[in-house]
C-alpha cells in the first residue's frame, strides 16, 4: 500500500495498531467501538447492512463501508474530507456516533 503523504504517520506499524485498536476494541475509547458498524465479517461490505446508522442515537445515512475506501478521494457522505484520517475523526467527536471530547481521543491517542 502506497503512504499518504498528507499523513505524516501513514503506514507506520505503531498508527496502523492504533486504528485497529479504535476499530475494534471497545476499551480503547470506553464507548461504542467502530466494529459495532463497520463489521469485520460482513464481507464485502465491511458495513452494518442497516439502511440508517445507529450510534448512541439514529442518524440520517446508513453506516459507509470500509471497503477499499483507502481509494476513494473524497470522505464522508458529504465529501467534505479530502483526507482518510481526518474523517476518521469525525465519528469520534460527532455527538449522534460515538460523542468523545477531542481531549478524551487525544489522551487515547497518545497512551496508546
Amino acid at each position: 500500500m502506497r503512504a499518504d503523504p498528507g499523513n505524516p504517520v501513514s503506514g507506520r506499524p505503531a498508527a496502523i495498531e492504533l486504528g485497529e485498536r479504535l476499530v475494534l476494541r471497545a476499551a480503547a475509547l470506553r464507548h461504542r467501538l467502530g466494529a459495532l458498524c463497520h463489521l469485520p465479517r460482513a464481507v464485502p461490505r465491511l458495513s452494518d447492512a442497516r439502511s440508517r446508522a445507529f450510534g448512541l442515537e439514529q442518524v440520517e445515512r446508513n453506516t459507509p463501508s470500509l471497503l477499499n475506501v483507502r481509494f476513494n478521494r473524497r470522505f464522508g457522505w458529504d465529501g467534505a474530507r479530502d483526507k482518510l484520517w481526518a474523517q476518521s475523526i469525525r465519528p469520534l467527536l460527532e455527538p449522534r456516533e460515538m460523542r468523545r471530547r477531542p481531549a478524551h481521543v487525544a489522551d487515547v491517542v497518545r497512551k496508546n
